[in-house]
């Protein structure tokens, strides 16, 4: 992050935002906002996610009590919604303060996470999934919720970001430096995605 002039972390809602076509292998298209029976279907096609502590991968519900499909899971099937991916990716390089505009960087599809009620993640920093990561990029899709703040920290300075707001019909992107400490706060009311 050292050599970036933006903020180390922001949210945005996305205004025009066209529904991705989300297909799980499996079970097929997904409806948006997120009813209940498609999230019930939805978490029985995830697994626990796992996180990184030093060169282990590990699975502790105490610190991170998350359902997630790996990206062979799952396709977003409307072509149109790569101009939604194009906007976002802009934003993140003019947010972030990040030099070469948009041609300096790619976005890539990882996992998609499921958070049922009263899931949290605790604090932590991401580590390096994909040689020369910068940044991690999590776009909130249609799914009523309260609560479910990330919190992220860098060096000595807090921002709360939170997607509740827009989450009943509303799609929202949370970005942040892969060098930033972040934490999400357990979430209440309609599982999200």
């Amino acid at each position: 992050m050292k050599q970036c002039r933006g903020s180390f972390a922001r949210r945005k809602t996305l205004l025009n935002a066209t529904n991705p076509g989300l297909c799980v292998h499996g079970l097929g298209a997904i409806s948006l906002p997120l009813p209940e029976r498609d999230a019930v279907e939805l978490r029985k096609a995830c697994h626990r996610t796992s996180f990184g502590k030093g060169t282990e991968t590990l699975v502790d519900t105490k610190v991170r009590d998350v359902w997630e499909l790996d990206a062979n899971q799952f396709t977003l099937q409307n072509r149109v919604c790569q101009a939604t991916l194009d906007h976002v990716l802009g934003h993140v390089v003019k947010a972030l303060g990040i030099s070469g505009g948009s041609l300096a960087v790619r976005a890539e599809l990882y996992k998609l996470p499921l958070y049922d009620k009263a899931a949290f993640f605790d604090s932590n920093t991401d580590t390096e999934k994909v040689p020369g990561i910068i940044s991690t990029v999590v776009i909130a899709l249609p799914s009523e919720h309260i609560v479910g703040d990330v919190q992220t920290r860098f060096e000595g300075k807090y921002l709360t970001l939170s997607t509740a707001e827009s989450s009943k019909f509303g799609y929202s992107y949370i970005i942040w430096y892969s060098d930033v400490e972040h934490a999400v706060r357990p979430l209440y009311r309609r599982t999200h995605s």
